[in-house]
Formats: C-alpha cells, sequence, structure tokens
C-alpha cells in the first residue's frame, strides 16, 4: 500500500491519521454543545475511551475520493496505537512507530531500517494533549458556531450522531464537511467514525465543457463568474472512515519500547537491539 512513500512519510501518514482522529472527537464534541445538548452528552460519553490511559486501539482507516482522479485518492490500512503515561506506540503494515520524551524511533520492518529522531518533552506533551482530547476553552466558541447536530438509532445497539457544518460550498447549500459517529448505545465505545470533505478543484474550460453533462459529475462541476472571467470547479468528496477492531484498557505496557527496537551505551552510541542486530540504523540529529 504504502510502497511508494518514504519510511518518515509513511509513519508521518499513519501518525497524522490517529491524531487527527482524536481531535477531530474533541472538536466534534465541543463545537455542539450549544446546538444539541443531547448530543453533546452523548459525545462526550463515546470519548471517554480516550480519557483513561493506558489504552489499545485497533482502526482499520480507509481514504477515498469521489471522482477518482489520482492513486492517492484511495489508501487504506489498519493501525494499532498504544498510548500509556510514558509514551506512545504505533504500527501499520511493518513499520512501528515508539514515541517517548526524548526520542522519537521508526522502524521500517520491510526495509530492514531503523532511524531515530530527536523528540522533547514538550513535543510529547503536546501529542499527550491530543491524544488525551485536549482543546483550549478559548476555541470552544467559534468551534460552537461551526456545525449543526442530529442523533438517531440505527438499530436496538447502535445510535449514530452526525455533525455538519455550517460552512457550505459557494454558491450551493451543500455542507463543506459532516462528521458522523456510530456507537454503542451500552457501552459507548465507537464502532464507525466517518468525515467528509467536500473540497473545490480549479479545472479548465474544456473539462468542465466535456462533462458539464456526464451523469458521474452531476452535481460536481461548478461555474463561477468573476470579472477577470469563468472560473470552474470540480467539488471532490474527500471521504475518511474509522473503523473500531479492539479497544482494550488492560494493556499495561505497550507492545514495544525503545530497549526492544535500540541499545544505547554509555557514550550515547545506539545500535540495533537484539534480533535487530542486520538493521540499517541512523540518527536524525
Amino acid at each position: 500500500m504504502f510502497k511508494n512513500f518514504s519510511k518518515r512519510k509513511v509513519t508521518g501518514y499513519f501518525s497524522r491519521c490517529v491524531i487527527g482522529l482524536l481531535i477531530l472527537m474533541v472538536v466534534t464534541n465541543r463545537a455542539n454543545s450549544q446546538d444539541s445538548l443531547a448530543a453533546f452528552h452523548e459525545f462526550a460519553k463515546l470519548r471517554q475511551i480516550y480519557g483513561h490511559v493506558p489504552v489499545q486501539v485497533e482502526i482499520d482507516i480507509r481514504i477515498s475520493a469521489t471522482p477518482f482522479t489520482n492513486p492517492q485518492d484511495t489508501l487504506g490500512s489498519t493501525i494499532s496505537f498504544y498510548v500509556g503515561l510514558k509514551g506512545m506506540y504505533l504500527e501499520a503494515e511493518g513499520l512501528e512507530e515508539i514515541v517517548n520524551d526524548s526520542l522519537v524511533i521508526v522502524v521500517n520492518n520491510p526495509a530492514r531500517q531503523i532511524t531515530i529522531f530527536p523528540n522533547s518533552p514538550e513535543a510529547m506533551q503536546k501529542m499527550r494533549q491530543s491524544s488525551s482530547m485536549f482543546l483550549p476553552d478559548s476555541s470552544v466558541g467559534i468551534l460552537a458556531e461551526k456545525y449543526t447536530s442530529s442523533a438517531q438509532d440505527i438499530d436496538g445497539n447502535k445510535s449514530k450522531i452526525t455533525f455538519q457544518s455550517r460552512e457550505t460550498l459557494h454558491g450551493s447549500k451543500q455542507s463543506k464537511e459532516i462528521i458522523s459517529a456510530t456507537f454503542q448505545k451500552s457501552s459507548y465505545q465507537p464502532v464507525e467514525i466517518e468525515q467528509v470533505k467536500m473540497k473545490p478543484v480549479l479545472i479548465d474550460s474544456v473539462f468542465y465543457a466535456r462533462f458539464v453533462s456526464d451523469k458521474m459529475y452531476d452535481g460536481k462541476l461548478n461555474k463561477a463568474v468573476t470579472g477577470k472571467g469563468n472560473l470552474f470547479f470540480l467539488t471532490k468528496e474527500l471521504k475518511t472512515t474509522y473503523r473500531f477492531r479492539k479497544i482494550d484498557y488492560a494493556v499495561p505496557n505497550p507492545p514495544a519500547r525503545q530497549q526492544d527496537r535500540v541499545n544505547v551505551d554509555e557514550n550515547g552510541n545506539y545500535t540495533p537491539a537484539k534480533g535487530y542486530e542486520e538493521y540499517l540504523l541512523s540518527k536524525e540529529f
């Protein structure tokens, strides 16, 4: 899946997906307190899965776009991440990221490479804040104006909350962003979270004229009249789906720690740990 990406870009990709999900949950929670008190309370209970550490979560992440215009419009991976008091661990498709207060260790198992990056207590604190659903109170008023919300029962065991941005696409009533969360009624554990963003992409007049009558592009092609002429846009639907496979609080330690992948001697020299002796190790500091 990630063969066209460098090892650092890959780990950055799934790290951003996970942290993005964490931030997404708190943003939608805080933003709708004025709009729907019931939805606010439901989502507050839902987000409690990250309020206790340690916790280990496995998520299927799928990214898709409509219409499909380039290979990166469709991506997918199963991600496992652990959040503890002293660090974080992420794994996807043979790549690992071990994070503590001083280092970020990236292990590319398919390529048999280990790369060590510096970290800091300040950077680690920011990651912990993200993973614990922290958001500055000063932004609540702004976020409360961004979304509307609704809630519905799907069946006897599941409920769904939907948030729609008040901001719409230019020249239409279509929301720029829709977020939905499906969760178990009894435990409030999430089953699926879906984020859909509408993104206008500038196109030329030839593309517009060719496909404006095509049913596949129905409602997706738009024209804006400006003082300098006409502008043509294609509205892409960017969808990210998070399906939760496991949420486990009974895991006292991460799947791997720094000492499980690298050794450090009294002079500060790093070498691969036992079982990883053949890996190429490099430092980015």
